[in-house]
């Protein structure tokens, strides 16, 4: 592939013409590798929590892999193929591991209730 991959346009609205099912691995594998690492550093710096960087940081996250994993499933009912359900049916399991990763993090969840103590709550 030549051109940028589509599914990792950030501005604007989803490139549906230019999303082909050969862009949706690589798309969503470097979003989730993004996203744990986030993840990851959130998790190693929760010492001190803030709203900002526990929450903020996770919306974030949400908000590109929703741009990248939203116009998939949208294609998968609007211009359902084979090739479609067959990438769909390989990268959603990772996507749920991943949410279920979240889900199940102590340190997110200790992150999410120290940033709530005290004043902490920056940002809203």
């Amino acid at each position: 592939m030549s051109q940028k991959n589509p599914l990792l346009y950030d501005e604007g609205l989803p490139r549906f013409k230019s999303i082909l099912p050969d862009h949706i691995a690589a798309a969503v594998e470097q979003r989730l590798k993004e996203a744990e690492e986030t993840v990851a550093q959130i998790e190693k710096n929760n010492a001190a929590p803030t709203w900002a960087g526990v929450v903020g940081s996770l919306d974030a996250i949400g908000d590109k892999l929703h741009k990248t994993w939203g116009p998939v499933t949208h294609l998968l009912g609007t211009r359902n193929s084979d090739d479609l359900r067959k990438v769909y049916e390989a990268v959603r399991p990772k996507m749920v591991e991943f949410g279920i990763r979240l889900e199940q993090s102590l340190p997110l969840y200790n992150g999410y209730k120290s940033s709530l103590k005290g004043g902490k709550a920056d940002g809203l």
